[in-house]
């Protein structure tokens, strides 16, 4: 499928839910399942991206954070900031910039401002991306990603992954070596699969 049109929701049983850490492991990596669990319990409306939309396409690797585009309405956005308290959230140091030093605080209303957030919750980093140059820059925008995006139930919830061709688009527009990487791996992923894939 091209990622173009609505693919039908699957089932947790039919696919396993995203890669998760031990409890109280040292890993640098999220645990995954429990970010999307504080996500959903708070009902925010968003987008899985990224590394681990990677992986939901059938690119098996590891990622050091979960990054998601939020709904860009107000009361999503309030429910974001409330599963962000509960995810005990901060902004991450940044190489050469304490989490101290940032010129935005992370709040409510510069949440609401928004931008792009690199968090550090209980669960590992967050990567909130509000603005992507080219991609999400509006609410019609988001609003085509979601008719786009591939749903998959879980036993702790629905999680919307960004469609392949959105996502595919996402990573030529990041352009970093590990985007291209991404690239590559996903189309011969989907050559092996078929026509179905």
């Amino acid at each position: 499928m091209s990622g173009r049109g609505k693919r039908p929701e699957r089932r947790g049983e039919d696919a396993p839910p995203p890669a998760s850490r031990r409890p109280g492991s040292a890993s640098p990596f999220p645990d995954v399942v429990e970010l999307l669990r504080a996500l959903l319990r708070h009902e925010v409306d968003f987008i899985v991206v990224g590394g681990v939309a990677v992986v939901q396409h059938g690119f098996s690797r590891t990622t050091r954070d979960l990054d998601i585009v939020p709904e860009p309405s107000s009361a999503n956005i309030d429910r974001l900031w409330n599963a962000l308290g509960e995810l005990e959230a901060r902004p991450a140091e940044l190489p050469g910039l304490r989490a101290s030093e940032h010129a935005v605080g992370l709040s409510a209303d510069s949440l609401a401002r928004g931008g792009s957030w690199e968090l550090e919750t209980s669960h590992g980093l967050l990567h909130i991306l509000q603005y992507l140059v080219g991609k999400v820059e509006n609410p019609d925008d988001y609003a085509r990603l979601h008719e786009r995006a591939d749903s998959i139930r879980y036993d702790f919830g629905t999680v919307r992954f960004v469609g392949y061709s959105d996502l595919i688009d996402l990573k030529y527009l990041a352009g970093r070596e590990q985007d291209m990487t991404d690239i590559r791996a996903l189309e011969e992923a989907r050559r092996t699969a078929g026509p179905e894939g």
